[in-house]
């Protein structure tokens, strides 16, 4: 009798709390950036992965659509590199959010359950602030899902989405102050040693 209380109270507390009830891991579609940190103009990748092995079969091939948004004032989109064997069935498309954003959705099917889908490729903008530059990232039709493993099993997933940014950090004055006496300096050194010839 007493174990059988102890567990419906261990299972009130979980309920009560919100811990799940095994510790299975959450399915997910994630954007990894190459580097948290850019300058300025310069190029930049973003890795797009899959992590579904706790809802598919190690030989289950996944397919579904994702849409990434971002500020264009702050990036310009170059580009998607899908990953073997994952291929494409629709997009790279852009266009523009309600919010103002810029979009970039793609479509892919015959994905390994744990994959790196692809990887997409940005440019900091030359004019770009000192800031994060926020990358979204969601399922392209979110109330009803695109993810699901490929025939013949058909079951859907809805894995949860992460979002990145990347920070623009801009050359510091110092820097440029110390660049200007180097070359101040270089120049002073020169002169003097065709004074001395």
């Amino acid at each position: 009798m007493h174990n059988k209380f102890a567990a419906f109270i261990s299972v009130l507390l979980m309920v009560a709390t919100g811990t799940p009830a095994t510790a299975e891991t959450v399915p997910t579609v994630a954007l990894l950036p190459a580097s948290t940190s850019v300058t300025p103009g310069e190029s930049f990748t973003i890795d797009l992965v899959l992590d579904v092995s706790d809802v598919a079969g190690e030989s289950d091939l996944i397919s579904g659509e994702v849409i990434v948004d971002f500020d264009g004032t702050l990036a310009q989109f170059d580009g998607f590199a899908v990953a073997d064997p994952v291929m494409l069935f629709s997009g790279p498309t852009t266009g523009t959010a309600g919010n103002g954003n810029v979009t970039v959705s793609l479509g892919l099917h015959n994905a390994p359950p744990v994959s790196v889908l692809g990887t997409f490729s940005f440019t900091a903008a030359a004019d770009a602030p000192a800031g994060p530059i926020d990358f979204g990232l969601d399922d392209a039709f979110p109330f009803l899902g695109s993810f699901a493993t490929e025939p013949p099993t058909n079951q859907p997933i809805f894995p949860d989405f992460s979002n990145t940014s990347v920070a623009v950090v801009p050359l510091p004055a110092a820097g440029w102050l110390l660049l200007s006496a180097l070359g101040l300096t270089g120049w002073w050194q020169r002169r003097c040693s065709r004074a001395r010839a």
